[in-house]
């Protein structure tokens, strides 16, 4: 995995091993790497790079971890994870308004809010206890200026839902919108782009499928 940090000297990460990642402000000279960082245990694998506040935060199979400003590892941000150990744990977390989502386990999405430094379940499947459609694997996050869309696995379909804080009768809460399924093998990566028309795409783990998308409305 890759991911640029924006600070003031802009500076490329980049994971070597199951719990070891470098970096660089100049990456295309190998000179210049840094040396290895441990992060957590070797035996948990790094799914994941994402960039908040000019920090790296890195996602493993047991629990997020990120860099302070001084370079040291912390395992501060949700150690709670560790209970829901998965060799997909952290796969495809992301950044959207400030807030940090963290698909973990079977089912979870956590969500830490970096300003307030406060985490909040936001599973789907909290919301849907008793229709399974909607308790499975959350494979794929993107978000767009007013949604965060959730792709969840299911047998040879994926279920994309819409979600947000939205003013129901005065009361903010955290709603969630199913909009679509996708036949598809099991979702691999999901990303909004406004080339050609503002789209949801949708890649499959099995390479032989196409590529799906979904039309958005572009405001």
């Amino acid at each position: 995995f890759f991911k640029t940090v924006h600070s003031s000297s802009p500076t490329l990460w980049g994971s070597c091993s199951n719990y070891q990642i470098r970096s660089s402000t100049s990456p295309t000279d190998a000179s210049v790497w840094s040396g290895l960082t441990n992060v957590g245990s070797s035996y948990y694998k790094i799914t994941d790079l994402i960039t908040s506040a000019g920090l790296p935060y890195i996602m493993k199979e047991d629990m997020p971890y990120y860099l302070d400003s001084t370079g040291a590892v912390k395992n501060d941000l949700a150690p709670e994870l560790s209970s829901l150990i998965c060799a997909n744990s952290g796969k495809g977390a992301m950044v959207w308004l400030n807030k940090i989502y963290i698909p973990a386990g079977s089912q979870s999405l956590l969500e830490y809010d970096v300003a307030d430094d406060v985490s909040t379940w936001r599973s789907p499947s909290d919301l849907a206890t008793t229709l399974s459609k909607f308790n499975g694997r959350i494979s794929a996050l993107a978000a767009d200026d007013k949604y965060l869309y959730i792709v969840m696995d299911g047998t040879n379909v994926a279920q994309v839902l819409t979600a947000r804080l939205e003013s129901i009768g005065g009361s903010v809460q955290w709603v969630v919108h199913p909009i679509t399924e996708v036949p598809i093998s099991g979702c691999e990566t999901a990303f909004v782009s406004s080339i050609v028309q503002k789209r949801l795409y949708l890649s499959s783990i099995d390479h032989e499928e196409p590529v799906y998308y979904i039309p958005l409305f572009s405001g």
